[in-house]
């Protein structure tokens, strides 16, 4: 219970779970720089733990400013179609969204299948190839 509710507070909370990542970045490395290291160990694993946590939370906020330098660039040229075809993906609809999943799945299956079939398709080469070893071997 003593976990849960601070767990509970976090996840209901209006935090964004990428303002997490130098916390749980500083306290991974430190626990593995502690193992490997003692206490030197810890303090340069805590360290590079935070540097890595903070990049990461870092690499969402550079996508938002790269949206908002497209948008404010589109919108000093007076373009209007660039700032359609920029906010579209904002726009779509349950509909649109579960036909792109679909349309996702159906590739990643396709996919799939065809290295099944590569691999079927080369195992029984090799399958073959024994076996005929096997009976020239018995005759």
């Amino acid at each position: 219970m003593k976990v849960l509710l601070p767990l509970l507070l976090i996840t209901l909370s209006g935090c964004s779970v990428k303002s997490f990542y130098p916390i749980i970045g500083g306290t991974v490395g430190a626990a593995g720089g502690a193992v490997v290291g003692g206490p030197g160990g810890a303090a340069l694993g805590g360290f590079s733990g935070v540097a890595a946590g903070e990049l990461a939370k870092k690499d969402g906020q550079l996508e938002e400013v790269e949206d908002a330098l497209e948008t404010a660039e589109a919108i000093s040229k007076g373009d209007v179609e660039s700032l359609l075809e920029l906010h579209a993906d904002k726009q779509k609809g349950l509909y649109e969204k579960l036909v792109e999943g679909v349309y996702d799945i159906l590739k990643i299956s396709a996919f799939g299948m065809a290295l099944y079939f590569i691999f079927q398709f080369w195992y029984g080469r090799k399958f073959a190839e024994k076996l005929n070893k096997k009976n020239q071997s018995n005759e």
